[in-house]
């Protein structure tokens, strides 16, 4: 052994040094080093995402950046339900044309997984990406249920609601103390039978053993809470005193408020069944697979795909759109504290399929409607 080895695995380690000598893991690289020559020579992914302008810088220009001579040809329409439509009606066409679709997981698992769009992420994942080591909770996180198609890594946990500045903090730290009826018409929130992030908590609260379908009952009767289709609106209200509660208003609606110098306080997890309980609220890590055979980029789609999930890709995720990432070796110390995940609470992940299947998103949607109309 030279005196040279000697050196570097004081540094790093015999295993770390071993491991980066095996043949076995400098044949995986020359495998890859083609791969990547491959994809080069295609020249470019076509991704379908959602309009965000935080998104394109991840999902684009930072990937650009790291991956010279492979262009991504990103296609962004109005939102998600959009994107969802325009492929399923291009599909059945027999005119789509995609490599991957990234963001809106619920409607990868909920629209595009059922007719057939996905093919299987997982085959196309190094291993690197796919150990358990590289992820809090010692695994990554699939949100279908076979744990094979749709894979999330940007995981926030979200806040339930924002209370205008005179609002005790101690008199909502319970989910039971939103009932309150002090609140009742001073609580403003998106319509939850849309889709939204009011839609994923009372997804939430109408599934958990905990709150329940009597508790969302409670919550919506005879119109307690009042509508918005403007996400806007809720922080304006509740900035001005308007309204006193904003429930479920998106983490980027919170900050830009914050930004301004509002004093809208958001609420950490609030109390449930003896622990704190909220969800987590992500999709622009969010990767699926168009199921073509041959895909009109293969090489650039693996590419793709492994840098989203890669130390790299995760970094980029959370310097440009401000997302919490579930990879362990990735620097998230400058969020705000209130979208990272924090021992001894209980985070449900909004996206699973689990959650949002439609059996269950169509009893919510019933149980809003029913309590709406009890006066």
């Amino acid at each position: 052994m030279t005196r040279y080895r000697k050196a570097i695995e004081a540094l790093f380690g015999a295993a770390v040094v071993a491991a980066f000598a095996s043949p076995s893991f400098a044949q995986q690289n020359a495998e890859w080093d083609k791969v990547v020559q491959a994809a080069r020579k295609e020249g470019q992914v076509i991704v379908w995402a959602q309009a965000s302008e935080t998104g394109r810088r991840f999902w684009k220009d930072a990937f650009e950046r790291d991956n010279p001579g492979i262009r991504v040809n990103l296609f962004q329409p109005s939102n998600t339900a959009e994107r969802d439509t325009r492929v399923l009606r291009e599909w059945e066409a027999k005119v789509l044309k995609a490599d991957v679709f990234v963001a809106g997981s619920a409607g990868m698992v909920a629209r595009l997984k059922p007719a057939g769009i996905l093919q299987p992420l997982r085959p196309f994942l190094r291993d690197e990406i796919l150990d358990g080591k590289n992820w809090l909770g010692g695994a990554p996180v699939w949100v279908d249920r076979e744990k094979q198609f749709v894979m999330i890594a940007d995981l926030p946990a979200g806040a339930p609601a924002v209370v205008n500045e005179s609002v005790d903090a101690n008199a909502v730290k319970n989910w039971e103390d939103l009932l309150d009826p002090k609140w009742d018409g001073k609580i403003i929130s998106l319509d939850p039978r849309q889709s939204g992030q009011a839609y994923a908590f009372t997804l939430f609260m109408n599934s958990s053993k905990d709150l329940g379908p009597d508790f969302v009952r409670r919550f919506f009767k005879g119109g307690r809470v009042v509508f918005t289709s403007d996400q806007r609106q809720i922080g304006e209200w509740v900035d001005s005193g308007r309204m006193l509660i904003g429930f479920a208003m998106r983490e980027p609606e919170i900050r830009s408020l914050l930004s301004v110098g509002s004093k809208v306080k958001p609420l950490p997890a609030l109390m449930a069944g003896g622990v704190q309980q909220t969800i987590t609220v992500g999709s622009d890590s969010s990767v699926g697979v168009a199921n073509f055979d041959p895909l009109p980029n293969p090489n650039a789609t693996r590419v793709y795909v492994n840098w989203i999930y890669s130390k790299s890709g995760q970094q980029a995720m959370v310097d440009a759109t401000g997302l919490f990432s579930v990879r362990v070796d990735v620097d998230t110390s400058k969020l705000p504290e209130r979208i990272r995940q924090k021992p001894g609470v209980k985070y449900t992940v909004a996206n699973d399929e689990n959650l949002a299947a439609a059996d269950l998103t169509k009893a919510m949607r019933d149980n809003v409607s029913a309590a709406l109309a009890d006066k």
